[in-house]
């Protein structure tokens, strides 16, 4: 088996059947397809059942549980998985025509620990683009010692989606995903690809993000902010076994990226009306970043120190 994907579903009966047809009309007996469905209290468990009937000739598994989240989800799929590689999708969104064809013509023939690509979002038609989510750097091959400059745009971009990726399963299966946090992503994303030694980018959009607006990440909680903490605190911890006693040089290198994580993620839980929300993370920003790093971002001190004025500038941007 060389592929497995692992499909989320929770009270996603309007959209589950687009989702599930959309992997299944392109896979061959080299994949498998693992439905989770999380407790759903809708139809989901039914149209599954349906889809599941009607493509009985594929490797389907369906695996019904109380509902616990995402990252348990992934966590259980990936444990059931029998691919080489494993990639994830979440129930309301699809995969493109070429996804499959795209994917399989890099790992049957090549080695890699991460493939990554594009997505696209779009509302109801498929056919119809809102915009995209630019996710890759640029690279097709081992990271070897230019490994810092070569993963700085794709920190940059900071679009930590795991299903935006397919993993090698020693990779992935090597950390666990945090169970009852949401930005559950961002807890284990950059860390894979600090261990990652090989990466391949492919560039188009493979993915359908749908919008939402039931969606967990189109509300943002309070509780947000400390999620963030918290996964922003474990990938620092856990990227420090990794790269303990290594060159000052690799150690600035590892902080700038740093920063690239700290300051999107901010920005995407700043409370508009009590910054005192956010004062907590800030510190924590503070606490762990060098004078260099702060140095060599322009846009840092913007989102430390002056929340009220970014606030400002991001509303007048919205309006213009």
């Amino acid at each position: 088996m060389k592929l497995s994907i692992v499909i989320a579903a929770y009270n996603v009966d309007k959209y589950i059947e687009q989702c599930l047809l959309s992997v299944l009309d392109q896979i061959d007996n080299n994949a498998e397809v693992i439905i989770i469905n999380d407790g759903s209290y809708d139809n989901t468990k039914e149209i599954i059942t349906y889809v599941n009937d009607k493509y009985s000739h594929k490797n389907i598994i369906i695996h019904n549980k109380i509902n616990s989240g995402i990252s348990d989800v992934r966590n259980i799929g990936a444990s059931l998985s029998k691919g080489e590689y494993i990639t994830f999708l979440d129930g309301d969104d699809i995969w493109s025509e070429e996804y499959y064809s795209s994917i399989m013509n890099v790992i049957e023939f090549k080695d890699y620990d991460l493939v990554e690509y594009n997505a696209f979002k779009f509302t109801k038609n498929k056919e119809k683009i809102d915009s995209y989510i630019n996710i890759i750097g640029d690279y097709k091959g081992p990271l070897d010692n230019d490994k810092f400059n070569r993963l700085k745009v794709v920190f940059e971009n900071s679009n930590w989606f795991a299903w935006a990726r397919i993993y090698k399963k020693e990779l992935i299966t090597a950390i666990k995903f945090p169970v009852g946090r949401r930005f559950e992503d961002l807890c284990i994303m950059p860390l894979l690809y600090l261990k990652a030694k090989s990466i391949y980018s492919i560039n188009k959009a493979l993915i359908g993000y749908r919008q939402n607006e039931e969606s967990i990440t189109r509300n943002i909680k309070y509780s947000d902010i400390d999620d963030v903490h918290f996964a922003l605190k474990k990938w620092f911890s856990e990227e420090e076994l990794i790269y303990l006693n290594k060159d000052e040089k690799t150690l600035l290198s590892i902080a700038s990226l740093r920063l690239s994580v700290y300051v999107k993620y901010l920005n995407q839980v700043i409370n508009e009306n009590d910054f005192s929300e956010t004062k907590e993370l800030r510190m924590i920003i503070k606490e762990n970043l060098t004078l260099k790093s702060f140095l060599n971002s322009s846009s840092i001190l913007l989102y430390l120190y002056m929340p009220k004025l970014l606030c400002l500038i991001s509303k007048i941007r919205r309006k213009l």
